[in-house]
């Protein structure tokens, strides 16, 4: 868990520096080039990091591979994987957590603009606010994975999300619409990684790998899904709904979250996690 954590931090250190650069450089005609070129180089930084990190990741495969050399496990085909209702809960919940991920990301700022009236410079900065607390959700998460069990992690998280949501939808004051999403960013970034951690305590070897796979799906295919919902939902409403449309991700995500812990208590298996 903590290495998963601290590995997606990466990925919130890259996202929360590009709108940040972006509007650092929108003073001036044609100036967003400069920010993109600025862009182009954290991701190729932190491309090198990740490069010069392979070894250890290496070096850990061969220690665990010689554990599990006398042990040949049958693993089953993920359309059968797939019709398995725990792994369809846990599936789910994924798929939700990233729409509320992918949904501020996408929509924050548009929301900020046109339904807040806010300038496009301070609502990207304030975008940055948001990847400033999954980054710093990621970090915590992995620092604590040692001392706070993984499921309470998440629970604490939830506390936090609906908090940033209260404010988002009752709110229209800079500095608490600011706390909001740096919030909703605390909240959500260590989800999903702590889902990915949960798979191999919760399935048997010849079904953990598969439903990996099937939860990363679930997850990146809700990026696009809810990016497209939204647009078509705002066309035929208003930006004005963004928060209500949150809300009701949240309350999807919860009710999976819900059924997956309890059917991994009938299973024995939700207090084998770490």
């Amino acid at each position: 868990a903590k290495y998963v954590n601290f590995l997606h931090c990466f990925y919130g250190i890259g996202i929360m520096c590009t709108p940040l650069l972006i509007s650092s450089s929108l003073s001036g005609y044609d100036q967003w080039r400069v920010g993109y070129r600025y862009v182009a180089l954290l991701q190729a930084v932190i491309m090198m990091i990740l490069l010069f990190s392979l070894p250890l990741w290496k070096k850990k495969q061969e220690t665990g591979s010689k554990e599990e050399e006398t042990e040949e496990v049958e693993l089953l085909p993920k359309r059968k994987v797939l019709k398995m209702s725990d792994v369809l809960f846990i599936c789910h919940a994924s798929f939700f957590i990233n729409a509320l991920e992918g949904a501020c990301t996408t929509w924050g700022s548009t929301f900020l603009v046109e339904s807040r009236g806010w300038a496009a410079d301070v609502a990207a900065t304030t975008l940055s606010v948001y990847f400033v607390g999954i980054t710093l959700g990621r970090f915590l998460s992995g620092v604590l994975s040692t001392k706070i069990f993984t499921w309470k992690r998440i629970y604490i998280c939830v506390v936090f999300m609906a908090l940033s949501l209260i404010l988002t939808v009752f709110s229209s004051s800079y500095v608490l619409l600011l706390i909001a999403f740096f919030l909703i960013g605390f909240g959500v970034g260590p989800v999903y990684p702590n889902l990915l951690c949960i798979v191999p305590h919760s399935f048997d070897k010849n079904v953990a790998g598969a439903a990996t796979g099937l939860l990363i799906a679930f997850a990146y295919g809700s990026s696009m899904v809810v990016s497209m919902l939204f647009g078509w939902l705002q066309k035929w409403l208003s930006i004005g709904c963004y928060p209500f449309f949150l809300v009701a991700i949240f309350a999807a995500f919860l009710l999976f979250l819900y059924l997956t812990v309890k059917k991994l208590k009938s299973k024995n298996k939700y207090d084998l996690i770490v």
